[in-house]
């Protein structure tokens, strides 16, 4: 096994990095707009499930501004050297 604590890291490596980063929120925040699409098909989300529903969209709320900063760490990292 690497210890990653003496590995001498790349540009590269840092970039393929915050790519994944980005990637993985965008991911995210993918699945929550497909569970959201699925709440949509109903006339009127059960009462029972509203809240559940109020918590995906907080989540999806929550999950733009840290999509906003990897995608700025993404290319800003592009940009760099």
């Amino acid at each position: 096994m690497i210890d990653e604590s003496k590995r001498n890291y790349s540009l590269t490596d840092f970039q393929v990095a915050a790519v994944e980063v980005d990637d993985a929120i965008k991911e995210a925040f993918r699945k929550g707009h497909v569970l959201k699409a699925m709440w949509d098909t109903f006339e009127e989300i059960p009462t029972k499930q509203k809240p559940l529903y109020d918590r995906l969209m907080k989540i999806l709320g929550m999950l733009d501004k840290p999509g906003q900063e990897a995608y700025q760490l993404r290319m800003e990292l592009r940009r760099y050297g």
